[in-house]
């Protein structure tokens, strides 16, 4: 199947007036009509994009959930190790936590 490929050039264009940082980058090797039907269909549904883990607050989990499908004696395969702080760490964890994106299990 083949990839998708980024397009080298974008066009930066914020998805709110009232939240300017909030962008989406559109091709700009799009057509002046597909460029501007995109951005105003994206514009018509920005209520839904989640920019971070407090926009998910209060989504039922019924609506979408991922479970990872692990086979019983499976054998762990170990990755490379990734650093990060146990402050940041631990303040990422809490953060998805306190929204209920992630449960004790």
């Amino acid at each position: 199947m083949p990839k998708a490929e980024a397009t080298k050039d974008t066009l930066k264009t914020p998805l709110s007036v009232l939240v300017p940082e909030k962008c989406i980058h559109v091709g700009s090797d799009l057509t002046k009509c597909d460029k501007d039907s995109l951005i105003a269909f994206l514009h018509e549904n920005q209520d839904v994009f989640a920019w971070s883990a407090n926009d998910l607050e209060g989504i039922s989990r019924d609506l979408m959930q991922h479970n990872l499908d692990v086979a019983k004696g499976g054998k762990p395969q170990k990755q490379k190790m990734r650093k990060m702080s146990t402050k940041r760490a631990k303040a990422k964890v809490q953060r998805l936590l306190d929204v209920g994106v992630i449960r004790l299990v």
